[in-house]
């Protein structure tokens, strides 16, 4: 289960569901791989993942987007900083016609 106060809107109550559906996803080894291969090519970690959220969850046209794009942003970070991944940059444009807008990239803590 996920917790972010932060983002308790979106975890407690209408749309805690999808929430944690979302973050079922993101923690696959599948998922996994498709940020840590993203993060290799020095892209956004979310951008490997972008085709998969638009098809798997109702998100497209949600009134609540913005914050879930947040949401999984934060995920994507907690799941990537336990995997020793550290933010890079921060706010990297991507490709407009895809979920995200702007996005983190990572890079692998070595040593």
């Amino acid at each position: 289960m996920y917790i972010d106060k932060k983002f308790n809107d979106l975890l407690v109550g209408q749309y805690s569901q999808l929430s944690q559906d979302i973050w079922v996803f993101l923690e696959t080894r599948e998922s996994l791989i498709k940020m840590e291969t993203a993060t290799y090519l020095k892209k956004p970690a979310v951008t490997a993942l972008q085709k998969d959220l638009i098809n798997n969850f109702p998100l497209e046209n949600h009134v609540k987007l913005t914050r879930f794009k947040q949401l999984i942003g934060a995920m994507v970070r907690d799941i990537l900083f336990d995997h020793g991944y550290v933010i890079q940059q921060h706010e990297i444009t991507v490709n407009p016609s895809d979920l995200f807008v702007k996005a983190s990239r990572y890079k692998k803590i070595v040593g």
